[in-house]
Formats: C-alpha cells, structure tokens, sequence
C-alpha cells in the first residue's frame, strides 16, 4: 500500500510539472516571428527538407543533429514553423519532467514539481528564447544523461544494471555533443568523471571501470555514426574546421576573451548581488539541513491534499501574470532572471565545492551524491552556455530546480511558506514578462502577445499569430521576392533574418545565411562581402543597425577592433544604391525600419 501511494504521488508530480510548463508555453509560444535569430532550427530543418545539408551546403557553427531532427519533423509533420514551437514547448515540457524525476529523489513529489515547474518558467526569461531551440535539445540530453547516471550511484544497483544504465547515459552525453560542442563536450567530460569519482570513492575501483567503458561505447555509437555520415559526405574536415577554429573564433581569438566578456557583461547592482547572496544563503541552509534530515529520517511524500494546492498554486500563479499583463497593472521586471542566475551560480558553485569536500573526507552518502552530480551537471551547462554569451537565463537549467526543491525540503511552517510565495510570485511576474516581450533580440523587438492577433499569408507560417504590423512586413517581402526573382535567383537578408530564405524557398549567394558577430569571424566576413559583391542577389532585405549597436558589437566580441561585418555592410549599402527600393517596413516603433531592395 505504501509503494503504490508514493507511485501515485510521483506519477501526479509529474503531471504536475509537465501541465503547468506546457500552461505556460502554450500562452505565447505561436504569438511572436522572432525575426532575428529566432527561427535557427526552422530554418535548418527547411534546408534539409529541400537537399540542402550543413557543412557540404552552407557554413554551419554547431553540430547538425537539431537540423536533421527539425528537417525529419517537418518532413513528417508538415513544413511549417508550428511544427517546431509545438515540439519545442512539448520539449520543456520533457525537460521538466526529467529534472522532476531527478528532484524526486532529494524531495518529495510537490516539492518537486513546484521546483521543476519554477525553473522551466523563470529560466525563459531571456529575450532572445525562440522556444524552438538547439540549446534545449542539448540541455534536455545533457540533463538526461546526468539524470541516468544517477541510477548507478546506488549501492543495490547490479553489475549488469551499471553497464546497461552507462550505455543509456553516454548515448544521451553523445546526442548532446551533436547538438552543441560546448555542453556537450562538458556531458561528455563531466558525468563519467564526477560519477567514476564517487563508485571509486565509495564503492570500488572495478565499479568505477564498470561504468566508464560502456558510458564510452554509448558516447561512441552516435557520435561515431554522425562522423562516418559527415566521411561520406567528404565534409569530416570541413566540419571540424567550422564547428571547433573558424566558429569559436567569432566568439573569442583566445581564451582570455571569454573571462573579459563575462566581466563587461557582469556589471550587476550592489543589490542585485546582495539579494541573490542572500537568497543563495538561505536556500542553501535549508537544503543542507534537508539532507541531513533526509538521510536519517527519510522524506516523506506529505499529504495526500498537498499536490493538488501545489498544481493550484502554479496555476494561479500563471494566471496572475495574465491578469496583470492584459490589465496593464505596472511593469514587467526584467531583473528576475539575472538575480535568479547570480543566485543559482554561487549556489551550484557551493554545493561543488562541499561535494568535492565530502568525497575527499568519504562522508559522502547516497543523498549527497545525488545532490554533488546534479550540481556538476548543472555547472557544466551553466558554464559553457556562458562561453557563448556570460548571462543567459537558460543557465538556470536545471540547477535553480535543485535549490528550490532543497529549499522547501529543510524548511517548515512559515519559511517553507515565504519560500513558496516568493518562487510563485516570481513565475507570475516572469509571465508577464513574455506576455509583454515574447522575443527580442538584435534591435527587433516582437510585440505583445495581446497585439499578435494577425495571420500572415504564408502558407509556412500558418497557425502562427503576429502584430498587424509585423504580417504587413512578412507578407510585404515575401510579395517583393515572389514578384521579382525566378526559382534560381538568390536574396540577402543584413542583418541576419533567416526565417526570409525559409518563407521564399530562395538560396543567398554567400557560404553562410548567418552574419552575426558572434557567428561569423572577420576573416569570413570580408571574404562573404566579396562573395556579395561578385555575385549580386536579386533581392536586398536589410536592416541598418546603429552604429551604437555596431560598436556595442566590436566592444563584446572584438576588444574595441573593427569587425569584418561593416565589409558586409558597406557591401550591401553599396548594392542598395544601384537597385530599387521596392518597400520600406516598420514594426514596433523602438525598432529600425527594414529596406526590400530589388535589382533592375
């Protein structure tokens, strides 16, 4: 009887923590274009419906598992944007459910889901989240093998059960290493050292051995069948060359560039600082007390009522950011999200450092465990997510969960209580903030959820809804390219709008459809302004930045130098002069216009 009542409760949980994420979603999820950026995935999936593959095709700066998982969607589903923010938000969804079963085991199910729920929520609170994402599909597999890897830490686990479970675990490390170097190398590196460590420490050497070959050979087997793909392709060279010199190097010309971004980057409020270290303080109290607790008296799956006030509690909260935000009460804070990544990176970096601690004295038990791999993995995510850009709310993955859960585990009566009401009222406050700004990113700005009433013509973009001004642009320039190019002509979007090369089913003319300056070098730059000037598109889409924004660019990625980007720049203006304007597009006020130029 008591089995099948903590089975229920864990089943409810979970349930729990996937509606209330897919509730959350489900509110904007298909309300925005995320013009800039936004649409990676969609794009990269349209190619490979169409023959058109990375690396052979077009220059590429990550690994092409989310591409081909995008392009077998649409293939299957349909070739429409729709089809990727729903697997997207049925994504979050997964990754809530797996950061709940984790969580389960340092926290009863409400705990957990309350956690699980939270951090999915608050850890969209970046800007530039297009839902449809590659970093999610690494963070859900890096996760996932983490989460895996926790089964053997178990001293009643079987010789057998280890070696299977490794398997599964490398696979996941594997699939997360083609979807995005940096995390992935990180899962690859990171859960068989931190979990060979602990079987070694507590366990035995012939345990540790055990687990890191079979975690190798299920690392091997996807990585291995990716390489033999790419050999037959004649594109393994290239891929290397692209994924680990000629990308990182738009990122950073040495190593030292990613500490003095994260310091330009890092200019936090004296109070910003001082809230989360406090916040930090308390949760981390709490959820070392709860170990200790819990490992002595065992963590009871609390009352039977509890889960159902959790799941009310949730939707309340989602439903208060509602109200607010169509009842124009106040402003959105913004803050949240990097108060949350202060707070949840001392943390994880805490927990680290007792870990490693207790591993080395041999005090470390089963709960502990649990607790040192779930923060490895965590850090490991943090930490290389920040490599591409030093504050990004996805770095709350999944370690705000374990501080949440490990909060409301140590805590009683009115401070389990405050710490319920200040975690509900920040999700509240953090829908509001997609309601009001479901995307923006490099100087274009979507409008409001409320104002994304309007249906493009786009058969691609069909059951996506927008601002009457943003349909007005997308229509306007699909229109423009339908009207004045054949099938084999080529478009230019500046800068990068690739969701315009997707829509028109139109190739650009350069190696790359993406000219970021966190993606594309310099070298690279001046050699696509040739490549545009030599061969000339039909169609000119462009979009001036200021040379605010320019600089800002060259200060982040550049240490102050000229980037290769204004050649592109100077490229295009220069091929703007002798064509025509066909159509000038404005969207928000705060954002720039966008010019259709055409070739006579």
């Amino acid at each position: 009887m008591g089995k099948a009542r903590a089975w229920r409760g864990t089943l409810a949980g979970a349930l729990v923590a996937m509606v209330l994420t897919a509730l959350f979603y489900s509110l904007f999820f298909n309300r925005f274009l995320g013009l800039r950026s936004g649409n990676g995935e969609f794009g990269g999936g349209d190619a490979i419906v169409h023959g058109i593959l990375p690396f052979r095709d077009y220059f590429a700066t990550s690994p092409p598992f989310n591409q081909l998982k995008a392009g077998l969607l649409l293939k299957i589903f349909g070739d429409k944007l729709i089809v990727l923010r729903t697997s997207g938000m049925i994504e979050r969804s997964v990754i809530a459910l797996i950061v709940y079963l984790w969580l389960r085991r340092l926290a009863r199910p409400a705990h957990a889901a309350i956690a699980a729920f939270a951090t999915l929520v608050i850890s969209a609170g970046d800007g530039s989240d297009p839902i449809a994402s590659y970093n999610h599909d690494c963070m859900l597999f890096a996760i996932l093998s983490g989460y895996l890897a926790g089964f053997v830490l178990e001293r009643i686990r079987s010789n057998r059960f280890t070696v299977w479970i490794a398997i599964a675990s490398g696979a996941a490390a594997g699939f997360s290493l083609l979807t995005k170097q940096t995390i992935g190398l990180g899962a690859v590196v990171a859960v068989p050292l931190v979990v060979a460590a602990i079987l070694w420490r507590r366990q035995s050497l012939y345990r540790a051995f055990l687990w890191l070959f079979p975690f190798g050979l299920g690392v091997a087997v996807p990585v291995g069948s990716l390489l033999v793909w790419l050999a037959r392709l004649h594109v393994l060279r290239t891929f290397l060359f692209q994924d680990f010199i000629q990308g990182p190097a738009a990122k950073a010309q040495n190593g030292g560039d990613f500490v003095t971004r994260a310091l330009m980057v890092a200019d936090f409020s004296p109070r910003q600082c001082l809230v989360a270290a406090a916040g930090t303080a308390i949760l981390l109290w709490f959820l070392l007390r709860g170990c200790r607790s819990s490992a002595s008296q065992g963590e009871s799956d609390g009352p039977a009522w509890e889960m159902l006030a959790v799941a009310l509690a949730g939707a309340t909260s989602i439903g208060l950011g509602v109200v607010v935000t169509y009842h124009h009460i106040g402003h959105s804070h913004p803050s949240w999200p990097t108060n949350a990544i202060i707070l949840t990176c001392i943390g994880i970096m805490v927990l680290l450092f007792v870990g490693t601690w207790q591993l080395l004295a041999g005090t470390l038990d089963d709960q502990r465990t649990q607790v040192y791999l779930f923060a490895a993995v965590s850090f490991n995510i943090a930490f290389m997510l920040s490599l591409s850009y030093p504050v990004f709310a996805a770095m709350l993955l999944p370690g705000l969960g374990l501080l949440i859960a490990g909060g409301l585990s140590g805590s009683r009566g009115l401070a389990r209580l405050a710490i319920y009401a200040v975690v509900l009222l920040t999700c509240a406050d953090l829908v509001r903030l997609k309601l009001e700004v479901p995307f923006g990113f490099g100087g274009l700005t979507d409008g409001s959820v409320e104002t994304a009433t309007f249906a493009s013509d786009q058969p691609k973009l069909e059951g996506i809804y927008l601002p009457e001004a943003t349909a007005r642009l997308v229509d306007g320039v699909a229109a423009a390219v339908a009207a004045n190019t054949a099938p084999s002509d080529t478009i230019f979007t500046y800068p990068e709008m690739g969701i315009f090369y997707a829509l028109t089913e139109h190739k650009y003319p350069t190696e790359s459809g993406s000219h970021n300056v966190d993606v594309v070098n310099d070298a690279l730059a001046s050699s696509e302004a040739r490549r545009l000037l030599a061969s000339p598109p039909k169609v000119l889409i462009y979009m001036p930045e200021t040379e605010a924004q320019l600089l800002g660019g060259e200060h982040m990625f550049r240490h102050g130098h000229r980037m290769g980007q204004r050649d592109i720049i100077a490229a295009v203006e220069s091929l703007a002069k002798r064509y025509r304007l066909a159509g000038i597009y404005s969207t928000l006020p705060a954002n720039q216009n966008i010019y259709v130029y055409v070739r006579p």
